[in-house]
């Protein structure tokens, strides 16, 4: 059954001063991106509108510290989800501005400080996490064009959450991503879920996903959906019920990887 502890309302976390801001902004400008969370964004920031791979306008904030793309869906639970798999996966910061804290952004990652580098079987498993872990199959190749991913062929970024879908129906592998996959790249996915459990399992776990929650402003409820009350515990049960799954689909397409490839 689920739990029965639900998440107390959210109080108003004390705001750093400017110059505390100013400080963590100054240590952070030679930083991998990908390691840290962006602060909130100060100053001015001009807005342009530019269009997507479908031909969808998008406003783009420029902004002394770079480029930020404003976000209209979901934003809370998106912001949820980087929180979540921040340092496991890279994925773009979701920033809002002091002047405006109501408006969030996902940052353009700046990709020549990433000091990570991603192969093509690390992808894959950046890629597949996301659906087997949150069930959000959509950061996949649309029309042979990345979708919602960025990567160079050394650096990677995921950014768009909006598809997060803890209840959707588990179906297993991505299926236009199935073939591509190696027993390298199904490795590298069992671990990426072996780090994502060793986060989130045990009470500090609950307290690690509760603290999201409340940086995040979402409620539980929020975040399963369903139309009753949730709990930070029955978040905590989804979220580990799938990794269970995705670990053995993982381990059972490796296997038979290596049974197709003769190997012991």
């Amino acid at each position: 059954m689920f739990g029965e502890k639900f998440l107390k309302p959210f109080a108003k976390a004390p705001q750093p001063t400017e110059e505390e801001l100013e400080i963590a902004r100054k240590a952070n400008e030679e930083a991998d991106p990908t390691t840290y969370s962006s602060l909130p964004l100060t100053g001015e920031m001009n807005h342009t509108v530019s269009f997507d791979e479908r031909g969808r306008p998008h406003t783009i904030g420029a902004h002394d510290s770079g480029e930020y793309v404003e976000l209209r869906k979901v934003v809370e639970k998106q912001k949820a989800v980087v929180l979540l798999t921040k340092g496991i996966i890279p994925v773009a910061d979701i920033v809002s501005r002091a002047e405006k804290p109501h408006v969030q952004y996902s940052k353009v990652m700046p990709l020549e400080r990433i000091e990570r580098k991603t192969s093509k079987n690390e992808l894959l498993a950046y890629l597949e996490f996301m659906n087997l872990a949150f069930g959000d199959a959509d950061h996949r190749k649309s029309r042979g064009v990345p979708h919602n991913y960025v990567y160079t062929g050394e650096k990677a970024v995921l950014y768009d959450f909006g598809d997060v879908d803890l209840m959707k129906e588990f179906r297993g592998l991505f299926p236009p991503r199935q073939a591509e996959h190696t027993v390298e790249s199904l490795t590298q996915l069992k671990e990426l879920l072996a780090q994502f459990r060793s986060r989130i399992e045990g009470e500090e776990g609950e307290k690690f996903i509760a603290s999201v929650l409340e940086q995040a402003q979402l409620n539980p409820s929020d975040l399963l959906g369903g139309g009753r009350p949730r709990s930070v515990s029955d978040i905590q049960e989804v979220l580990l019920s799938r990794l269970n799954r995705s670990v053995l689909i993982a381990e059972n397409a490796r296997l038979d990887l290596l049974e197709e490839s003769g190997a012991k």
